[in-house]
């Protein structure tokens, strides 16, 4: 089995959603699980490009921080090139996994905006 992480955070290292997936893919691996984390940050160039890992996988987490309003710029950008690019036959045999933190508030809203945003992907 293969999990595909997608962290949409900055990268910072104070960020809460950084040790969340790091204690998620612990578990995972543990399990016996395939863990592979894409860094959008780090990705910028090639977002459009991404979606094509999704063939890979048996499921997806959704990582991101919400430091202002929402999922953020580079997780919306990932999710606009699933609907644009991505294999919506295989989206719709996923499961995904949104993981949503905060230092102030807002993680509901964005759990909820990555749970709609799954499903019309068809997930």
């Amino acid at each position: 089995m293969r999990i595909n992480i997608y962290y949409g955070g900055r990268g910072l290292i104070e960020d809460p959603t950084i040790y969340a997936i790091n204690k998620i893919t612990e578990v995972l691996e543990e399990l016996r699980v395939e863990v592979v984390r894409y860094n959008l940050y780090e990705e910028k160039k090639g977002l459009n490009m991404l979606p094509n890992t999704l063939k890979e996988a048996d499921g997806v987490i959704l990582a991101t921080t919400v430091e202002w309003m929402g999922i953020g710029g580079l997780l919306q950008q990932f999710l606009d090139a699933c609907w644009l690019y991505g294999d919506k036959e295989k989206i719709s045999q996923m499961y995904m996994c949104p993981v949503v933190m905060s230092t102030t508030y807002g993680e509901r809203e964005g759990k909820m905006n990555l749970a709609v945003a799954w499903e019309i992907l068809g997930g």
